[in-house]
């Protein structure tokens, strides 16, 4: 993952339409649904566009007597807030690249993007295709075909965002890699690849070298830098400096191409990987389609979310996360509106951001919302009515927290902008969110228009009622087609007893009587350190290897650095250690060497705060890790322990 988000997931049904019947076939992951099957046309208004869409509507059984079963996979109560024929959106077969032109066919001469790093340079729509076009010319000249793989980690740039549709027009396959994982984790991600070709933003070049020089990559294709005022890196001075390319070459290199037929619709054809965070071991890659992305924007548009022409979305979340791509980047531009670009790294600057562009939507995190009513840039005569929708990836936040954020936002004049939500890398984003009547304090919001989720029993399977706390499971079309590894596949994609294929995200969670979602515990051990997120059980594998260990665990304790007025669940990370007797007066020197363990195979922000040497951890009278005791006890010194206290530095 990247900086600070909540991961988000897939899930998905796959509809095959023959003539007028409808005939619903289970691939991977397939979506249940009851009731009458109609197909009927309604005509949605997308401001200067009228665009006809075929929805598929399964009608929902109430019984009459308006009584519900107690059951969400049979009730769907989340039905009630949407329109009868949103129920299950029949999505145009387009790729992204030709969902791309033909959304914009006559939004040609608008805006597409707007650079504020770029002395506030704008692209039309006209230009941003014909820079698609050129950038796919340069991919074949490089002698890519269907089917191959490039690796790309990139910022918000317009050349970046240009590469996910040229990948597209071609029918190349992305590898999505995030620049803050170790060598390590990068070099295990690219063996996973048949890559030849890194497209990477100059900002991360650094991290690229090693690549080269180990003779893991052929090519690197560097992606100019946000910022128009940088000194571009002379690719000359580098060592082996015939494996760079710069982007500029890289296009003149294509220009006597010529491209062939758009590469044409498959469903479920994988056109992009994107890595999990690492929550319960290593990142693991997410195969998703462009069906997915294009899938999610008509959902979103189904579910009452505003995306549409003459409205400015900020794009301030890193396109390599399928949040941050999905809703940041696609959805919007699909839609017509003009994207701020923005960097993704300086969230701290995201109410500079907010007031200078006065942006309609932003999609973004709850680290974006602290910063937001921290602000010192925001008085009470300060005026956000120009906020009209952030979706926020919200399990982060607690329910005190989402109750400020509103009444912050309401009382600046954007009442009902805020709206909460979660989602997962595997289905390609969010899941549910709460915008308009759904949305209240603690709750997620409800699943999108077509999706389906239900609640179950993690021991035994079976379902669970409203108000039951249990293993989340969901349906939908934007699920992943798998993972990579296909063991993992088989864990997270799972058939019931109904024959119909769940996706298992592994959090728990209950849901109420109206369909909505109400967190109560991620799998992993997951939590924020100045808005980035820490994954201790991969963490706690590699520093588990040091002959002194006998068992270590990685906490979050409550942060000393918190704002003013916290949104964000912000803890700072802790390990303890039960030190094997033989190193007992060793452990400062047994500190550094796991100090140098997490530098090799940590995500680069990653800085502990403290390490507690004890002689063995708490257990609860089950037997299993007191999690709790240790961040309650924190880095507290007693006489049955050694605390080393060192504290972080502010990441990268």
């Amino acid at each position: 993952m990247f900086y600070f988000f909540v991961l988000l997931v897939t899930f998905g049904h796959k509809l095959l339409y023959l003539k007028t019947k409808i005939v619903i076939i289970q691939i991977v992951v397939c979506c249940k649904i009851g009731g009458t099957n109609m197909t009927e046309k309604i005509t949605m208004m997308n401001e200067e566009k009228t665009k006809e869409v075929l929805f598929h509507s399964p009608k929902l059984d109430k019984k009459k007597s308006g009584e519900l079963t107690g059951y969400a996979s049979i009730d769907k109560p989340w039905l009630q807030y949407y329109k009868e024929e949103a129920h299950d959106c029949v999505i145009p077969e387009q790729t992204l690249y030709q969902a791309l032109v033909e959304n914009n066919k006559d939004n040609l001469e608008n805006a597409i993007f707007v650079c504020a790093d770029r002395n506030n340079q704008k692209v039309s729509y006209g230009e941003f295709i014909e820079m698609v076009d050129n950038f796919a010319k340069a991919l074949v000249a490089l002698g890519l075909k269907p089917g191959d793989e490039i690796i790309t980690t990139f910022k918000n740039s317009i050349e970046g965002i240009a590469l996910v549709f040229a990948k597209s027009r071609l029918g190349v396959v992305a590898h999505f890699i995030d620049p803050t994982n170790s060598p390590a984790e990068k070099k295990r991600m690219i063996s996973e690849t048949n890559a030849k070709h890194y497209f990477i933003a100059e900002e991360f070049l650094p991290s690229a070298e090693p690549l080269v020089k180990g003779n893991i990559i052929d090519n690197i294709v560097v992606l100019p830098t946000l910022n128009s005022n940088k000194v571009e890196t002379d690719l000359t001075t580098l060592e082996q400096s015939e494996s760079y390319t710069s982007y500029q070459d890289f296009i003149k290199n294509g220009e006597n191409e010529t491209l062939p037929e758009v590469h044409p619709f498959d469903k479920y054809e994988v056109s992009t990987i994107m890595y999990t965070g690492g929550s319960t071991g290593p990142s693991k890659g997410v195969k998703l389609t462009d069906y997915n992305f294009v899938s999610k924007y008509y959902r979103q548009m189904n579910s009452n979310w505003k995306w549409g022409r003459n409205r400015i979305n900020l794009s301030c979340l890193p396109g390599i996360i399928a949040f941050g791509l999905s809703e940041s980047i696609v959805s919007p531009i699909l839609a017509g509106e003009t994207n701020v670009v923005v960097d993704c790294l300086q969230i701290p600057k995201f109410s500079e951001f907010v007031l200078t562009n006065k942006p309609n939507d932003v999609s973004c995190s709850p680290i974006h919302i602290e910063f937001l009513v921290n602000s010192p840039l925001i008085d009470e005569n300060t005026d956000l009515s120009f906020l009209e929708m952030m979706p926020c990836g919200g399990d982060g936040m607690t329910k005190q927290a989402d109750e400020y954020a509103r009444k912050f936002l309401e009382a600046h004049g954007a009442k009902d902008a805020f709206a909460q939500g979660c989602g997962f890398t595997e289905s390609t984003g969010a899941f549910c969110y709460g915008l308009g009547e759904e949305n209240e304090p603690g709750y997620m919001g409800i699943p999108l228009a077509g999706n389906v989720s239900a609640v179950f029993d993690p021991a035994t399977g079976e379902e669970l009622k409203y108000g039951e706390v249990g293993e989340w499971a969901v349906m939908t079309d934007t699920a992943m087609v798998g993972y990579l590894d296909e063991e993992k596949t088989k864990k997270a994609l799972k058939t019931h007893a109904d024959g119909q294929v769940w996706l298992h995200p592994g959090d728990m969670v209950h849901m109420n009587e109206q369909g909505k979602i109400a967190m109560h515990d991620r799998t992993s051990r997951t939590f924020n350190f100045m808005g980035l997120k820490v994954y201790p059980s991969a963490l706690e594998s590699f520093l588990s290897k040091h002959p002194a260990v006998q068992k270590c665990i990685l906490s979050g304790i409550k942060s000393p650095f918190t704002a003013a007025i916290a949104v964000t669940d912000q803890k700072i990370p802790i390990v303890n250690v039960a030190i094997k007797d033989e190193y007992k007066g060793k452990e400062e020197q047994v500190m550094a060497e796991l100090e140098q363990i997490i530098a090799e195979n940590a995500q680069s922000y990653i800085n502990i705060f403290a390490y507690i040497f004890r002689d063995e951890l708490p257990y609860t009278n089950r037997g299993k890790i007191n999690y709790q005791q240790l961040e309650t006890e924190g880095f507290e010194e007693k006489a049955d322990r050694k605390v080393f206290v060192k504290k972080p530095s502010m990441p990268n």
